[in-house]
């Protein structure tokens, strides 16, 4: 179960990196598009103005807010979980190579790396879970039954919140029951720097795996 689980996730993120590179390459080599404003144009003429307006409207999705509230009240929790249980995986793999260099992380260590590290990723990872399964939810339940929305609601969306909530409840029970400090999985990660797969208990396998197919579908 161990090789399945790391031969799984070695894919999933040689596989993302890959598919990126090609369609940053696709989209660099086609010929500038007509501006016709359709999408709303960020005020601040400086570069790193624009980079804060885009920056904030990623992360806060105000034109949402702003025309229909009780659909962020879904959507934001959702979005909120997508970027942090990606950035949870990514601060797992630091965490891992860390530790690799002679570096605890922990909640016992003394040292304020470490120490800091342990609880970004407990944070994070909670953070993730509890917003990500919310969001889910109240996401299938907004479209299908908000009367304006429901005929624009494809299946497609429907399988999508529903495959996030299967990666977030499945994270959630792990982290809950089996794996409360997110040790287990830094261990896992370990052992993929080293190429020594480790095992894990089957909750947490569950979310790897689906984890890595949720990578690959992106």
């Amino acid at each position: 179960m161990s090789a399945i689980l790391a031969i799984a996730t070695y894919v999933a993120y040689v596989f993302i990196v890959v598919m990126y590179t090609i369609k940053a390459v696709k989209y660099a080599r086609l010929p500038m598009h007509l501006r016709w404003e359709l999408y709303p144009i960020p005020k601040p003429r400086t570069f790193i103005g624009r980079f804060l307006y885009v920056l904030k409207d990623n992360f806060t999705l105000s034109e949402y807010f702003h025309r229909n509230k009780t659909y962020w009240l879904a959507l934001y929790p959702w979005h909120v979980g997508f970027i942090c249980v990606i950035g949870l995986h990514v601060l797992c793999l630091v965490a891992a190579a860390v530790m690799l260099l002679g570096l605890p992380v922990s909640a016992k260590t003394t040292n304020p790396l470490g120490l800091g590290i342990y609880y970004v990723i407990l944070v994070i990872g909670v953070i993730s879970f509890v917003a990500g399964s919310l969001g889910s939810i109240g996401l299938i339940i907004k479209r299908s039954t908000d009367a304006e929305m429901r005929p624009y609601t494809s299946p497609v969306n429907y399988f999508n919140y529903v495959f996030t909530l299967a990666v977030f409840l499945s994270g959630l029970y792990a982290w809950y029951f089996v794996d409360p400090t997110f040790a287990e999985y830094r261990e896992f990660w370990k052992g993929l720097i080293r190429f020594t797969p480790v095992d894990v208990e089957p909750a947490a396998a569950v979310h790897i795996i689906l984890f890595a197919l949720f990578l690959i579908y992106l």
